[in-house]
């Protein structure tokens, strides 16, 4: 089993109208994404096969005083996200 947090975003190196807000800036901590969630790993002799549940805990897409997902939202199993993987375990 394994519990895992994971944060980050995308940004381009140069101002683009596509993508309004998506210059890297030095305030780039405050345009993280935070997920976290749980884990099964089975490790078999020829490959790894990996089974994770998260969930979204902080979404740079809403307004500053609405990125922490659960503070104004009440969590339902349809916020969960799966995901299956083979071959490396992370």
């Amino acid at each position: 089993m394994a519990a895992f947090t994971d944060a980050g975003n995308i940004w381009t190196r140069n101002e683009d109208e596509g993508r309004p807000g998506g210059k890297f800036s030095k305030d780039f901590i405050t345009e993280l994404g935070i997920g976290s969630g749980l884990g099964l790993r089975f490790n078999f002799s020829f490959f790894i096969l990996r089974l994770d549940a998260a969930v979204k805990l902080r979404d740079p897409s809403l307004d500053a005083g609405d990125r922490w997902v659960y503070a104004h939202h009440k969590f339902g199993l349809s916020d969960i996200t799966w995901c299956l993987a083979i071959g490396y375990p992370f």
